[in-house]
């Protein structure tokens, strides 16, 4: 099989075949037909995704205003009984 197919192919297909539990050479062979789909690269940055330190800041001051609203509320009725 090290002649026939490149040692990181078969790497690979020993990897996915431990992971599956296929412990025959039959089923190693199948995977290493198997055209194996191409690694997607991601972006670090993209301009239409902002960075995660802005949504760090962001959420803290929207948890922060609901619970001063949620206060807020509570303490309006007690205002409003006094004279």
């Amino acid at each position: 099989m090290a002649e026939k197919h490149p040692v990181a192919q078969l790497e690979r297909s020993c990897q996915q075949a431990i992971e599956y539990g296929a412990w025959r050479l039959r089923d190693l062979r199948e995977l290493l037909n198997r055209s194996t789909p191409p690694q997607l690269t991601f972006l670090e940055k993209h301009p239409l995704i902002r960075d995660l330190e802005s949504y760090g800041n962001i959420v803290p001051v929207c948890f922060a205003s609901n619970t001063e609203n949620k206060n807020q509320s509570k303490e309006e009725p007690n205002e409003s009984n006094q004279p």
